[in-house]
């Protein structure tokens, strides 16, 4: 999901500099594969990986930063100690004008 964020905010703002503006998450450009970064497909640059909640959170802002709509729906796992074990949630960040 935050790499498809990533996407989109590349084709609006065109050029890396432009992208970390708005992008929280560590990118490099060009290829890198180690220390957890992967290329990102169709840009000339790499992410970072990011634990879940960080990733929302990245979301979340590149998503305010450029009035965009995102929805997300998601399933805690089925184990003992989760929050609401087998349930469900979703998070809406409404597009603005």
């Amino acid at each position: 999901m935050l790499d498809e964020v990533i996407r989109v905010a590349a084709q609006k703002l065109g050029d890396l500099s432009a992208i970390r503006k708005v992008v929280r998450a560590n990118m490099v450009e060009g290829k890198k594969t180690n220390e957890g970064y992967h290329l990102l497909a169709g840009t000339g640059f790499s992410v970072q990986g990011q634990s879940a909640n960080d990733a929302w959170r990245y979301i979340a802002h590149i998503a305010r930063e450029l009035r965009l709509g995102v929805q997300v729906r998601f399933f805690w796992r089925d184990k003992e100690g989760a929050y609401r074990p087998g349930e469900g949630g979703v998070f809406i960040i409404e597009e603005r004008e």
